[in-house]
């Protein structure tokens, strides 16, 4: 369970003092139990035709955390994550069209997390449901999301020391950390991970202790590279930490960036909050009673494997031969690859301005390919799974009075969508099996913002 040490201390009998960078010490079997709620805001407002977009982003759950193992300090190294239920909604509008809404539900779903340095990672094997046999397309997102943002211990975040001060302190008290320490605390966020952050400064304070409860509050600003443009961030912090046990019972950020290329002007925001409820209940397990569990999960995406071709941009990678001449397609968000005998593979990624599922992105690709290529014939459409569980249709068909066959791939990733496209001679049997190899070792994988042109 959690040490019951306390942060507090007193010096004679002066003015209590708080030790914030104090760790507590958990258990194995020790119980969390959280609610949370994430929002993110894009917008953008400019002069490109007078075009700007609105995005929100909101996801509620209540979730547990169940310690499975604990170091020789009772520092957390793993643990189960179960979401009882979960909620997204996600919202569009953009200029000249009307507001387009998704709710995505979620019930029942659990995963391992594990402690690498000061974050957590989780184990996409590790992902099951008593209640989803399956996940469809918007749910398997959500669980991404989820994976992405929830892998962190509620009841205590490392990397929110670093900007705590170093010795215990008063109420009332106000500390300035220095810019490294702001900056380590900033890219623990995903919004700002590889952003650049220079010249950060900020002030934190210990704002007030009522009974065992103090509170945290701080506000940094900072510069920032992103998507190749300079831009600048906020980030302001509240938290409620337990005296008692240092277990970190409420927090909320929320953090603001904003960048301006011409006339155009981008705005993102995020703000997150968390609740959590310290057990030291030794429990046995999430559920009251055993039930089906069904496995869910999938291995990673392979976006780190070597030999092939990546675009951390787009998010995609492609097992392309070295005799292919790569250049940039005629539209944002597209690549050309051709061998100079006839063979071509083009790979496009994009988030539409509405969302898709994947029989209507299937549907919209054959009407495109039948616009464009000569004679195109479908031969054959078949619905599989990238790796990471994304799912995609398959369409395979001949063109120009039937001399090429070509392979189409498209997949839906969330709000993203994914296409490539294989063409060969057909008489050459060779080179028709290494275009579908090529086409079929398409992985998809989280898009590096601050990499986009």
């Amino acid at each position: 369970m959690a040490s019951v040490v306390g942060l507090c201390a007193s010096i004679g009998a002066g003015q209590s003092v708080y030790d914030l960078r104090q760790r507590p010490k958990f258990a194995t079997g020790d119980l969390i139990t959280a609610a949370c709620k994430r929002t993110s805001r894009i917008s953008c407002a400019g002069s490109d035709n007078g075009r700007g977009y609105l995005v929100v982003t909101t996801t509620d759950s209540a979730e547990k955390q169940l310690i499975s193992d604990v170091d020789k300090n009772g520092q957390v190294t793993s643990f189960t994550q179960h979401i009882d239920s979960a909620r997204m909604r996600y919202t569009l509008k953009a200029s000249g069209r009307p507001v387009t809404r998704t709710d995505i539900n979620l019930g029942d779903v659990s995963f391992r997390a594990a402690r690498r340095r000061n974050r957590f990672v989780a184990d996409t094997t590790s992902v099951s449901s008593c209640v989803h046999s399956e996940l469809n397309a918007p749910q398997l997102w959500l669980v991404k999301r989820l994976m992405r943002d929830r892998a962190i211990f509620h009841a205590f975040r490392a990397p929110d020391m670093v900007v705590m001060p170093s010795k215990p302190v008063p109420s009332g008290h106000s500390w300035r950390p220095p810019p490294d320490a702001i900056a380590r605390w900033a890219r623990s966020f995903a919004l700002l991970r590889g952003v650049g952050i220079e010249g950060a400064t900020g002030s934190f304070q210990l704002s007030a202790v009522k009974g065992r409860w103090a509170t945290v509050k701080g506000s940094v600003t900072f510069g920032c590279r992103f998507r190749s443009m300079p831009a600048r961030a906020k980030a302001e912090m509240s938290a409620r930490i337990d005296t008692a046990t240092g277990c970190w019972t409420r927090q909320s950020v929320k953090i603001e960036l904003a960048v301006r290329s011409g006339e155009n002007l981008l705005r993102l925001e995020t703000t997150c909050h968390s609740e959590a409820v310290y057990q030291a209940c030794k429990a046995n397990g999430l559920n009251d009673s055993p039930k089906t569990l069904h496995s869910l999960g999938w291995k990673p995406s392979g976006e780190t494997q070597t030999g092939r071709y990546q675009n951390r941009a787009l998010g995609v990678s492609l097992s392309v031969p070295g005799n292919y001449k790569r250049k940039n397609g005629a539209k944002p968000g597209s690549v050309l690859f051709t061998a100079g005998d006839g063979r071509n593979i083009s790979l496009s990624a994009k988030i539409p301005a509405v969302p898709v599922d994947l029989g209507m992105l299937t549907d919209a690709a054959l009407r495109k390919l039948h616009e464009s290529v000569p004679d195109y014939r479908l031969i054959r459409r078949e619905r599989m799974s990238l790796p990471g569980d994304v799912p995609a249709s398959l369409l395979t068909a001949s063109g120009k009075g039937g001399t090429v066959i070509i392979f189409t791939i498209v997949a839906v990733d969330g709000p993203r969508i994914v296409s490539v496209t294989a063409a060969a001679f057909t008489g050459n049997t060779r080179q028709v099996d290494e275009l579908k190899r090529i086409a079929t070792s398409l992985c998809l994988f989280e898009p590096d913002l601050n990499v986009i042109p």
